[in-house]
């Protein structure tokens, strides 16, 4: 990338670097150093067919073999029954048409450029065109956190200590590649369209598989990752009114819910008795307590706050629940995919619709979010300039 790049690409995230020099631990803004030049600076995922970031990690062998966590022991049962299939638990056959009165993909409320001029006086096909966009660059970013999951998944089963926690690892790395396969097919074969991975998102992800501490991606993975898809998945399926989306949603969020608890599960123990202080101070900064602002396309992440208090506050870890919003709450080992599952928390109960940054829409004018960077590939038709 010659040097006209790199500094254009300086100029278009200069607010998130203002924000990361506000961190207030000096080891925080170091270990994010290195994913924030190859995501904001070198643009490392954008307009490749593929990336590769180095990783290393130690790998925990158990030759014991003993049965010690009774907890995720029960967590383990609750993912082998809840196991589905794409291809027969969801109607692929069902026709997604963004022009349906009646099937909206998302209502217009929900749309961050809904109130600019150039929308406003868009016809009523290019307002369903762009909504489309708009859908397709949500779910993209669902896809690549996806993939991120799956590998990170991976790491954490070998990485993790208690062979309950492997046999558990292991029905997530299974339920992250269906993920994976449920959201892509969804772009590919309904939406036709797919973006690249937004710049904040490629940041996080780099950063959790290149650290080598295990707890850390954990704490980024299946607190922060998970937790906040879950509160994104739900709204997302509360707001559509498009069928199939709806019950991919309602399976993807069932499996979500065992993915965060198992996060809080694994954690208790070591964020309680195992860390140093200062090791506790560096979690809480990429737990984003003591740090900038959560990198969008996510919500503020509420759900830390219970893993990553001060030692000398109460805390109860043990029983995560799959939702915090409603009348009550369903532990995560309970949750079901063929029973209508209770809705998952957003970041807060309450929470307006957060503010996702998506591709700006072509011709709009007005303060519209702008996106992390270029959007290129298959979202190049987006940018046809709407008539004014």
């Amino acid at each position: 990338m010659n040097l006209g790049a790199v500094l254009r690409n300086l100029r278009d995230n200069r607010d998130t670097f203002r924000d990361a020099v506000r961190v207030r631990n000096p080891r925080v803004l170091l270990s994010l150093l290195g994913p924030a030049v190859r995501g904001f600076l070198r643009q490392a995922a954008k307009g490749r067919s593929a990336t590769e970031i180095d990783s290393t990690h130690a790998v925990h062998f158990d030759w014991t073999y003993e049965r010690s966590r009774p907890d995720l022991a029960r967590l383990h049962s609750a993912a082998k029954r809840s196991q589905w299939d794409a291809d027969t638990a969801l109607d692929w056959s069902l026709t997604v048409d963004p022009a349906h009165p009646e099937r909206d993909l998302l209502p217009e409320a929900y749309l961050p450029f809904a109130d600019l001029p150039g929308y406003r006086k868009a016809s009523p096909a290019q307002k369903v065109e762009q909504k489309r966009a708009y859908l397709a660059w949500l779910l993209s970013q669902f896809l690549h956190g996806e993939q991120g999951a799956l590998f990170a998944a991976a790491q954490l089963t070998t990485a993790v200590r208690w062979l309950d926690g492997k046999l558990y690892g292991s029905t997530q790395v299974m339920d992250e590649g269906r993920h994976v396969e449920v959201f892509h097919r969804y772009l590919t074969t309904k939406l036709e369209k797919r973006y690249d991975i937004d710049d904040n998102l490629y940041v996080i992800i780099d950063a959790l598989m290149s650290d080598s501490r295990w707890d850390v991606k954990f704490l980024g993975m299946q607190i922060m990752i998970e937790g906040l898809a879950l509160g994104a998945f739900s709204m997302i399926r509360r707001q559509t009114r498009e069928p199939l989306l709806q019950e991919l949603l309602r399976y993807v969020i069932t499996d979500e819910a065992r993915h965060v608890h198992f996060g809080v599960l694994a954690l208790e123990e070591c964020y309680t008795d195992d860390l140093r202080e200062a090791e506790l101070r560096d979690r809480q900064g990429l737990g984003l307590r003591d740090g900038p602002p959560p990198p969008e396309p996510f919500p503020h992440p509420r759900v830390l706050r219970g893993v990553l208090r001060p030692r000398h506050e109460p805390r109860r870890l043990g029983r995560a629940p799959a939702r915090l919003a409603g009348d009550a709450a369903v532990p995560a080992d309970q949750v079901h995919p063929h029973r209508p599952e209770p809705e998952a928390h957003p970041s807060h109960p309450g929470a307006p619709a957060p503010a996702l940054r998506g591709p700006r829409p072509a011709g709009l004018r007005g303060p519209a979010r702008r996106p992390g960077a270029d959007l290129r590939g298959p979202a190049a038709g987006l940018r046809r300039p709407l008539s004014p």
